[in-house]
């Protein structure tokens, strides 16, 4: 699991433009304000560069492709073998992770005050997630919604059914200090063991999940930019 910030020196701007194909170029020119700009840039090259060390390819060439519900993959890359990816983004921090030959799902969230937290919980969340958030304190609750949400934002990804996916279709743990757990699913109960959540350290300002297919993963976190012959 690669931790990339944007704003650290070490992703070079400059070189992150290099490596963007003509389509997120364009993108990137859309954006009205420039620390989206910068984020949007370093985020997209930070992906190129980070799988092209694994694949071995020159990180300009790599091609994407997407299902039908949007999750990204590699197209037709002779070095990916099994390899899966998945991202996620907050304010400064992106989150890229890694896994071979079992999908995979990522989310990250920058701890903050959420306004709408309440009708979210009342419109995603379910029963048993509502009676959990509701025994804790109001200061609790805050940490509490954004562990939870990540938790769900993680499985649903790794699934790869988008949002056509019931967000109370599945109950997960919502401590955000007890293990992040992937309690029931519905309306088939046998797939909750079919995957295995994993919280893992974001940095003191956000919260995130993981979750993969299959038995628990070990996770190992790296921080910067890859080799230089990718980068």
């Amino acid at each position: 699991m690669w931790r990339v910030r944007p704003d650290d020196p070490a992703w070079s701007l400059e070189r992150a433009h290099s490596l963007l194909n003509d389509e997120e170029r364009a993108r990137a020119a859309r954006f009205r304000f420039e620390d989206h700009r910068r984020r949007f840039i370093v985020r997209r090259a930070a992906r190129r560069a980070i799988l092209a060390s694994y694949t071995g390819s020159d990180p300009r060439v790599l091609v994407f492709t997407e299902n039908d519900f949007g999750k990204p993959s590699l197209a037709g890359e002779p070095g990916a073998g099994g390899l899966r990816f998945n991202a996620s983004a907050s304010a400064e921090l992106a989150v890229i992770a890694i896994g071979t030959e079992r999908e995979i799902g990522i989310d990250v969230e920058m701890v903050r005050d959420v306004p709408d937290a309440e009708d979210l919980v009342r419109r995603f969340f379910s029963a048993t997630e509502r009676s959990a958030l509701a025994r804790l304190t109001q200061t609790e609750r805050r940490s509490a919604f954004l562990a939870c949400w990540t938790r769900k934002e993680a499985y649903v990804k790794a699934v790869g059914r988008g949002i056509s996916m019931p967000l109370d279709a599945f109950d997960v743990s919502v401590l955000p200090d007890a293990p992040a757990v992937l309690l029931a699913t519905r309306p088939d109960p046998g797939e909750v063991d079919r995957w295995s959540m994993h919280g893992f350290d974001a940095g003191p300002d956000h919260i995130g999940a993981l979750v993969v297919a299959g038995a628990p993963a070990a996770i190992r976190v790296i921080d910067g930019p890859p080799d230089k012959l990718a980068w």
